[in-house]
């Protein structure tokens, strides 16, 4: 018999496509179908054998409604943290850690995306809870080669035009950079042309467009490029982070430039040979060197660099790997039935 999962999002319009896809692995471990139906209110809640939920606000309320129903919650953030960065508001951050912590002690199974997020729940909140799994964030799949690649210097930018994701210090970094590579290029991939418009003509980036393409055209449409830029801070927001673009780019074969302060990465990407990888403090002159002097000492054997990335997919990016090792946990912990 399988189970009824109701995936309980107030705000579910307003998620990316790299937390449907995390869903969709959550809901095959649970009921063997990738296939999920969304709900923004709890009137089917009673029926349910397990409840899904995103953000704690509504874990919060899904709990107080249903204090006896099997809940599982996915922190995909530090919303506390996140909220006070934008905000700046203590009150905020205080209601929300509250909630946070609420749902760490109360939810029946929770979902984090690094190692370094248990740690920070650890160390705020005293957690010992031992019903979590950890899985990154992450919704491309390996081309099955990189044939069609070009190699010339190349560079694109995925994502918004937010502070947080450093675009202006990906454009400075650019720019200095194409000084002593001419041929260089840089695209910018977002839904806010005209604003990423107005970012080139601030940095006065000539060898610079703008463009935005969907998911599904997504990964063919990167072979042509490169480099791929992942510029963050070193702030715990980013050190507990997996963020998707990583994977993005590395499934269509683009090389990664990205900071040294995401957690999850300084582990798992060790054994990667083809990536730039910036310092932790981020350095305008020390980054533009290091892409500088790969692009100009490195010769990319693309059959090569295929193998080199498909060992990190087969690990750390494997789906089905994920979707079997749920299934177990939450079978052995009797959270479900069986599948």
């Amino acid at each position: 018999m399988r189970s009824k999962v109701l995936f309980y999002l107030t705000k579910y319009k307003s998620v990316n496509d790299a937390v449907q896809y995390y869903l969709q692995i959550i809901s095959e471990a649970l009921t063997g179908q990738t296939n999920f139906h969304v709900y923004e209110n709890l009137k089917e809640a009673k029926s349910a054998d397990i409840i899904v939920t995103y953000f704690v606000k509504d874990y919060f309320v899904a709990r107080i409604m249903h204090p006896r129903s099997t809940i599982i919650n996915w922190f995909q953030g530090i919303l506390p943290e996140e909220s006070y960065m934008w905000q700046k508001s203590k009150l905020r951050y205080y209601m929300y850690s509250f909630m946070e912590w609420f749902c760490l002690k109360t939810s029946d199974y929770n979902f984090f995306v690094s190692e370094a997020m248990l740690d920070h729940y650890q160390r705020k909140y005293n957690y010992k809870g031992n019903k979590y799994f950890i899985m990154p964030c992450f919704n491309a799949q390996m081309k099955d080669d990189f044939e069609m690649k070009v190699d010339r210097p190349s560079f694109v930018y995925i994502g918004s035009l937010s502070k947080w994701q450093c675009l202006d210090e990906t454009l400075e970094v650019f720019k200095e950079l194409n000084k002593q590579i001419p041929t260089a290029s840089i695209e910018i991939l977002t839904n806010k042309q005209e604003e990423a418009r107005q970012l080139l003509k601030k940095y006065q980036i000539v060898n610079g467009s703008v463009n935005y393409v969907p998911l599904e055209e997504l990964s063919e449409y990167l072979v042509k490029f490169k480099f791929g830029f992942l510029i963050r801070e070193d702030i715990n927001i980013n050190n507990v982070a997996t963020p998707n673009k990583l994977c993005t780019y590395m499934a269509s074969g683009v090389i990664p430039v990205y900071s040294d302060v995401i957690d999850s990465f300084k582990i798992h990407m060790k054994g990667v040979k083809h990536k730039i990888t910036l310092a932790t403090q981020f350095d305008l002159e020390e980054a533009k060197n290091q892409i500088v002097e790969y692009e100009r000492s490195t010769v990319i054997d693309y059959t090569e660099l295929h193998s080199d990335y498909t060992k990190l997919f087969n690990v750390f990016y494997n789906k089905d790997q994920y979707v079997g090792k749920i299934r177990l946990a939450l079978n052995e912990l009797d959270i479900k039935e069986k599948v």
